[in-house]
């Protein structure tokens, strides 16, 4: 059935691809990751139902991997950051409508394969397919990663648990966040500290504990943190207003200044202006460590701004978000459908 024109709705979303003033490229190495992170999700029975299929034909979640991790020439490492973004894309989907209770089962059979691998290892015989796809992804990143960068993974990748099981407890009792509290719960729920993370896991670094808790360091992983995060919620918007979502900052603006999706969506946009421009201040005013850790810094900051910039691009080149991505890029003008009265 076809939607009524009068439900169908349009705004004009911010240009946030010319607001962050850094590069954008694709891992030479994507053809062959790509295709590989949806066979490797796939392979132990993960996607067991018609919905996650079809979830996943579109998806291109390896893409997002080569867009974010751009100049890393080590395929296996490459493999494991775009796999692990596939994963998010399916514990997102999985968890999106599950209530608190149910999102903390999946979080404690997570988080317990992590760390309890070998107690879980048996689980492949077993068929359990999310311990299967954890146990397997976790296996391979502590081939590698420091065991600080590891106990850095795991415990970025547990607060996003944490938030989502917060964000359903809202959603039941439909509460619509206030914009600070909603930056805050953002920075959390969508799962791109643990993917920060693997930025030192990908280059082969660890930054030494005084630095990664220094305070430019944490407003700069901050800032872009709600850069990715805010990029999303803008162009998922005519995906998530249309069902009736509420998680979304564009939301969060409407509601706590009563206004309308047009005007959210310019604060939205001012307020990204601000933020590359506080990160651009704190980025060129950072500390002198000694010449070995400033060079890891650089490559962590450079991971940062390939985050900001290619995970922005992606959700214009999957189809989650739209039919046709180019022309939303280039015109603007995101359609979206009202959420209908219940």
């Amino acid at each position: 059935m076809s939607t009524p024109a009068s439900n169908c709705d349009s705004v004009i979303i911010p240009d946030l691809v010319n607001m962050a003033p850094f590069r954008f490229l694709i891992n030479p190495l994507d053809s062959i990751t790509s295709p590989a992170s949806d066979r490797w999700l796939e392979a132990p029975g993960t996607l067991t139902t018609r919905k996650m299929r079809t979830a996943q034909r579109g998806l291109n979640a390896g893409l997002l991997g080569s867009m974010c991790w751009p100049e890393l020439e080590n395929q296996e490492r490459l493999q494991v950051c775009a796999d692990y973004v596939n994963y998010l894309f399916h514990l997102d989907d999985l968890t999106d409508e599950m209530d608190a209770k149910n999102a903390n089962i999946v979080r404690e059979a997570v988080i317990d394969v992590m760390d309890n691998p070998e107690k879980w290892a048996d689980k492949i015989e077993r068929g359990e397919a999310h311990a299967i796809s954890i146990l397997i992804l976790w296996m391979r990143i502590r081939k590698v990663a420091t065991p600080l960068v590891q106990q850095r993974f795991r415990d970025t990748f547990d607060d996003f648990f944490v938030a989502i099981t917060d964000e359903a407890v809202d959603r039941k009792n439909k509460v619509i966040l206030g914009v600070q509290d909603y930056i805050y719960r953002r920075r959390e729920n969508g799962a791109v500290r643990p993917c920060f993370v693997l930025i030192e896991y990908a280059n082969g670094f660890e930054l030494p504990e005084h630095v990664w808790h220094h305070s430019s360091i944490r407003n700069l992983e901050d800032w872009a943190d709600d850069l990715v995060s805010w990029a999303n919620d803008v162009l998922s918007f005519g995906v998530e207003y249309g069902r009736g979502d509420t998680s979304n900052i564009v939301i969060s603006v409407m509601n706590e200044r009563g206004v309308g999706i047009q005007e959210a969506m310019d604060v939205v946009g001012k307020m990204f202006t601000t933020v590359v421009e506080d990160f651009l201040t704190e980025r060129n005013a950072l500390p002198p460590w000694g010449p070995n850790i400033d060079r890891h810094v650089q490559l962590y900051i450079q991971g940062l701004e390939d985050w900001i910039m290619g995970s922005t691009e992606w959700c214009f080149w999957t189809k989650r978000y739209f039919e046709d991505g180019m022309q939303v890029r280039n015109t603007r003008v995101l359609e979206f459908q009202h959420p209908r009265r219940k």
